[in-house]
């Protein structure tokens, strides 16, 4: 991985060299700094001000792919005319239309079903947060402080939820203190990154932001034909640049509002 602002002549070299641009952001731990509690996150106003500059820029379109539902991530980024994907893809929301994949649909029944038992599972321990989020479940252990506490709900997770999960044929995956629960493992943020980019974007040069395992699905499809910055430092990412933290988010949209 190569450190994004060293990289920056060459990088916007590429990004001028195509008639059209779509710069994609991932939401927590990306335009937002990740805090304990989800409903507690916040995009700050300087950031949501270039994003809103970046928007009106001729030829290029900003879109949201976030693991949070379509409706937060809109609630939270709170801009007009840009594209939103909500449940890592599996809502998609532009300016014109809108999208959800049919396995969302197919078994956002049973994810309802199993959203009162995940409660009970984990009532009696202090820190987990359960978001349904309609279309996905997250079950949020970044509060969890207590080693015992945590080896518990890890024991919880692993005996008691999975199962479950693969009986009713979801798919879990873990993210950054956080299992997601989603119904399918065909469509995630890559799938929707390409879908946008052949539907909505068509020709523009893809440039990808993201911070979580959940964004490698991104990163990975854009490693030939795009631009993929990592928050964070990982050498087993498929990002090809990376930025030293969350902090540096505003210099980098600074730069590609030139």
């Amino acid at each position: 991985m190569r450190y994004f602002f060293s990289e920056w002549p060459a990088i916007h070299r590429k990004l001028t060299r195509g008639k059209r641009r779509v710069f994609l952001f991932d939401v927590d731990g990306t335009l937002a700094p990740i805090v304990p509690s989800p409903q507690k996150a916040k995009i700050s106003n300087p950031t949501k001000s270039i994003l809103r500059r970046l928007s009106r820029k001729k030829n290029t379109r900003i879109g949201i792919l976030s693991g949070r539902s379509l409706k937060d991530a809109r609630r939270m980024v709170g801009l007009k005319g840009i594209i939103y994907s909500g449940n890592h893809g599996l809502e998609i929301q532009t300016p014109k239309a809108r999208f959800v994949h049919p396995a969302a649909k197919n078994q956002a029944f049973i994810l309802s079903r199993l959203i009162g038992k995940f409660g009970r599972e984990f009532k009696n321990i202090p820190g987990v947060i359960i978001e349904d989020k309609g279309f996905s479940i997250s079950i949020h252990f970044r509060k969890v402080l207590d080693p015992f506490f945590m080896k518990a709900a890890k024991r919880i997770f692993l005996d008691r939820i999975k199962p479950v999960c693969d009986r009713a044929d979801l798919f879990v995956r873990t993210g950054k203190k956080v299992w997601e629960i989603l119904p399918s493992d065909i469509w995630n943020k890559g799938s929707a990154a390409q879908f946008l980019c052949r539907k909505v974007c068509p020709g523009a040069i893809p440039l990808f932001v993201g911070d979580d395992v959940t964004d490698e699905d991104a990163f990975a499809v854009f490693k030939k034909t795009g631009i993929t910055v990592r928050v964070g430092r990982n050498k087993h990412s498929s990002a090809a640049y990376y930025i030293k933290s969350q902090k540096e988010m505003e210099r980098l949209l600074n730069l590609l509002t030139l």
